[in-house]
């Protein structure tokens, strides 16, 4: 089964953020373009700066868009937490050592970070669930990067229903 990071609303709100960092880009290049004819240069001698504002324009959004519809998994022996193009991670079930509501308000600022063996992955303060590990667990993140996490802190939608189908799965491994 399949849980979204996100809510709805939220994703919207970085399907929207996705928009106008497009739009913006888009302005400040078509801007770049008017100026560079007002002074006569030859488009093929601004080449270059052509090429960073949509490579800026197409990673900015790509990121924001992987995030928004990233989702975790839950298959038969293992859990897979994925957090658009910024990590995942596969756990198995026998590797759980306590997974449940993670209530707790003195974390971290929002956003994903890594500190002292645990991952924070969450974006709200809301439906947060917390998977402490019996060892560690290989978490890939950007560009294939790894680092030994031995727990994880994320965000899911419709969290009770997502540690409801865990532990119906635990129970059968």
């Amino acid at each position: 089964m399949k849980y979204s990071t996100f809510r709805k609303s939220e994703r919207i709100i970085l399907y929207a953020l996705a928009f106008a960092v497009c739009f913006l880009l888009v302005l400040i290049f078509y801007r770049t373009f008017i100026e560079i004819n007002e002074k006569g240069f030859e488009v093929f001698e601004t080449f270059i700066e052509w090429m960073v504002y949509v490579f800026s324009m197409v990673i900015l959004c790509g990121f924001l868009l992987s995030l928004a519809n990233s989702f975790h998994e839950i298959l038969e022996d293992k859990i897979v937490l994925r957090f658009g193009v910024f990590g995942f991670v596969h756990i198995k079930y026998s590797q759980i050592e306590e997974i449940g509501k993670f209530e707790e308000k003195n974390i971290p600022f929002l956003g994903m970070r890594f500190s002292d063996g645990v991952y924070y992955g969450y974006f709200g303060r809301k439906d947060l669930v917390r998977v402490k590990l019996k060892g560690e667990a290989e978490f890939y993140y950007l560009f294939l990067k790894k680092r030994k996490v031995n727990e994880i802190i994320f965000s899911v939608n419709k969290r009770d229903e997502f540690l409801e189908e865990i532990k119906k799965r635990q129970e059968k491994c």
